[in-house]
């Protein structure tokens, strides 16, 4: 019976071992057949052992991460982990499990073969971050105005919001605070992003602005400390003031070629009607053809050391130094008139200041907190100079008031403690109120005999031991 050839050849001859044959067969491939169902069922078991544990771990870990917004679906699961926190998959599951979850996901939604992405760069491009808020502006448009419940790193704004409205701004302090976003992708229907949308987003390392954009408000991008650059399209045609303030690594300032309203130089953003040089950063080097330095500029600019105003500049805005607290000299260019309100203040390791003749105003709070601030040398024909202008400079030792000041202003020298020496001319007819209270050092002070009143608290908590008040003074505060 072992010969088959034989008992085929032997079927045709004889009926009866035709039958003998067929139950020959059927007793020989039962031992297959049973094992081949058992090794189907072990398989079947253990698909479905993984796709359990699959599920449960998925399950459990989108209930423990985003417990509010979870409906308790699979799909939903998926959802979540793929378009939301994909970064996961490989913890939870595994690399080479990645692919197989994307399938499954597609195949659950009814995508074909055909709509699959094959680009995980397309495909991210695709997904967009959900749980946003919107305020409808009632003509088919709508603006961003809050993150929502949204818990997305990479922040990517969707061209409609879930009304079919077109998104075409990014509202005032929409993100403001958001301290988890790393990175922005904002579609091209923007055009405007209004002041302070990005505030104090301090992780933000990566933002790309729509090439649609024409509007970029006041502190938009302030605080965000791990920003490195920032590209401004050819679109762009109002920026405000401040947009940069607080970056502390940023390096990089540029703008497209073919924008008419705005140029960068030597990572300088400038206005390029009005010469108006409008943000800064470490790397920066003002160039020639700059009029004037704008408000907030170099805002609490980190990494400044030594800067150069070049010849030609007239102002420096408000607040425009404020907390450079790397910044050790700066030169001014003869032709600086003005300086503008804590444009100099808290810059902790200035050690010198020497103004230009050409000065004309020195506003309020210019150079207050300057701590190491030694050396000051005043200009003579000053017309206006604010209150409080070297308030809490500890380290100046002596100043002289030129020739030609009628008043000294009020707390301008408050708190400066280690103010031994003050010069003050024939001139001057007014001392403000508490302009050298708290100077701890001061001992001698010569008051000029055109003075007609000694102010509130001028001279409080001093170490004065002589002091010549004029006959002409009618009133002491």
């Amino acid at each position: 019976m072992k010969n088959l050839p034989l008992l085929h050849w032997m079927e045709d001859i004889d009926p009866v071992l035709i039958e003998r044959a067929d139950n020959y067969r059927a007793t020989r491939l039962k031992p297959y057949l049973r094992v081949a169902m058992i090794a189907a069922a072990v398989l079947l078991l253990l698909t479905v052992a993984l796709t359990s544990l699959t599920v449960w771990r998925l399950d459990t870990y989108v209930r423990q991460e985003y417990a509010e917004e979870y409906d308790g679906t699979l799909l939903h699961a998926l959802d979540i982990v793929l378009t939301q926190d994909e970064n996961t998959v490989s913890t939870l599951l595994g690399e080479q499990n990645k692919r197989d979850l994307h399938v499954l996901f597609n195949a659950l939604r009814g995508v074909s073969d055909d709509e699959k992405q094959t680009d995980s760069e397309q495909t991210e491009q695709e997904v967009y971050s959900e749980g946003l808020e919107y305020r409808s502006r009632g003509d088919g448009n709508c603006s961003v105005v809050g993150i929502g419940s949204c818990k997305d790193i990479h922040l990517i704004i969707p061209k409609y919001s879930p009304d079919g409205e077109l998104v075409v701004d990014i509202g005032e302090g929409a993100f403001e605070n958001c301290v988890t976003i790393t990175k922005v992708t904002i579609p091209d229907s923007v055009t405007q992003i209004q002041e302070a949308a990005f505030r104090y987003c301090t992780k933000l390392t990566e933002i790309t602005l729509p090439e649609n954009l024409t509007y970029i408000g006041d502190f938009a991008f302030e605080s965000c400390w791990k920003l490195t650059e920032l590209h401004i399209p050819a679109s762009v045609t109002h920026i405000g003031q401040g947009i940069v303030g607080k970056t502390l690594l940023l390096e990089s300032i540029t703008v497209a070629p073919e924008n008419t309203t705005y140029h960068s130089i030597e990572n300088c953003l400038i206005e390029t009607s009005s010469g108006t040089l409008i943000a800064g950063c470490s790397t920066s080097v003002i160039p020639d053809g700059v009029t004037s330095i704008g408000a907030y500029a170099f805002y609490c600019c980190s990494g400044l050391r030594n800067l150069s105003v070049p010849e030609g500049v007239t102002s420096i805005g408000e607040y425009a130094f404020l907390g450079c607290n790397t910044l050790t000299e700066i030169t001014f260019p003869q032709t600086l008139t003005s300086v503008g309100m804590f444009a100099f203040a808290e810059c902790s390791i200035l050690r010198s200041v020497v103004f230009p003749e050409s000065m004309t105003q020195i506003a309020g709070m210019a150079f207050q907190k300057c701590e190491k601030l030694e050396s000051v040398i005043l200009p003579a024909d000053v017309d206006s100079i604010g209150l409080n202008v070297f308030r809490e400079c500890v380290s100046l030792t002596e100043i002289d008031i030129p020739d030609g000041w009628t008043t000294i202003p009020g707390r301008m020298f408050q708190s400066c403690w280690k103010l031994e020496r003050v010069g003050i001319p024939d001139s001057v007819t007014k001392i403000g109120v508490s302009a050298f209270e708290q100077c701890g050092e001061l001992r001698n002070v010569h008051i000029p005999d055109g003075v007609t009143s000694i102010s509130d608290n001028t001279f409080y908590n001093c170490s004065l031991t002589e002091i010549h008040i004029p006959e002409g003074v009618t009133s002491i505060g």
